[in-house]
């Protein structure tokens, strides 16, 4: 049984957040590209994200316990530009697909505590939308994603199949062939 959801082409971009020390009275956070931490004092579109969505300050109210990150995608103007992209005409903007749990080195699956589209909400943060919930993984599922060329009217780059053993995506041909 898995849900499916939708893949956003746009940047990766992930908030993090380790629970007070005896060092710190204070969790630290941050964000972060697929490559590097950015600087909180510095305005770029990881930073406006954070700001916009207060997302390390939820973070800190809701998880005092443990070093977790979530992970996501933003999208925008200018954001992965092409005609085909419908998320790269959009306001900046985020969506949130799983949670990385630090201390135990992997990602919170369907049916545990953290699963993202759980736990994210809970935190009045979005989330990469949900397609279809609860349903049974088959070739005919995954053809129907990776043969299909609009979902709800828009091209779209693919779907993420998140399931108990983790997940992994399914690229549009249509819109690949596209790119």
């Amino acid at each position: 049984i898995v849900d499916v959801t939708l893949k956003i082409e746009g940047q990766s971009v992930s908030f993090y957040i380790l629970p007070a020390t005896f060092d710190s009275a204070e969790s630290i956070g941050g964000v972060c590209g697929r490559s590097m931490e950015y600087k909180l004092d510095c305005t770029n579109n990881y930073t406006q994200n954070e700001k916009n969505f207060n997302v390390l300050a939820k973070l800190r109210s809701n998880v005092s316990d443990k070093s977790i990150c979530i992970c996501g995608e933003q999208f925008g103007l200018g954001i992965q530009s092409s005609a085909n992209n419908p998320h790269s005409k959009l306001p900046l903007g985020l969506a949130f697909f799983s949670v990385y749990l630090i201390d135990e080195h992997r990602y919170a699956n369907k049916g545990e505590k953290y699963y993202a589209y759980d736990f994210i909400p809970t935190l009045g943060l979005p989330t990469a939308p949900m397609i279809e919930k609860d349903v049974v993984l088959t070739p005919e599922l995954v053809a129907k994603y990776a043969d299909g060329k609009e979902i709800n009217g828009a091209a779209y780059e693919g779907v993420v199949i998140q399931g108990g053993f983790g997940s992994f995506k399914i690229l549009s041909k249509e819109y690949d062939a596209k790119k």
